[in-house]
């Protein structure tokens, strides 16, 4: 059995427009119940050539005094991307005793 979730996470702006050359900034606001720690989150189903610019090793980074946090996206130059919604997904990671 794992424990209920400490973090849920929201965009804003919910819908975000980004044309191919542009860098456009997201803020993903975290509401905690209990963080005991950092928490890493994935942006996952972004357009191929729309990465997340500021990612670090583990995938954005939330701290237990953070409740906002600042991505960047950009949309590399060449065609136009299909629309499609993109989403982030946190992680927790349990340490349990052997």
């Amino acid at each position: 059995m794992t424990p209920e979730p400490d973090l849920k996470i929201a965009f804003a702006p919910e819908r975000v427009e980004i044309k191919p050359g542009e860098r456009v900034e997201v803020n993903s606001s975290s509401i905690g119940v209990q963080l005991h720690g950092p928490r890493a989150i994935d942006v996952r189903n972004l357009p191929r050539g729309v990465p997340v610019l500021n990612i670090g090793l583990n995938g954005v980074l939330v701290t237990e005094k953070q409740t906002e946090r600042t991505v960047f996206l950009y949309a590399e130059p060449g065609p136009s991307r299909p629309e499609r919604p993109f989403y982030a997904v946190g992680r927790l990671e349990l340490l349990g005793k052997a």
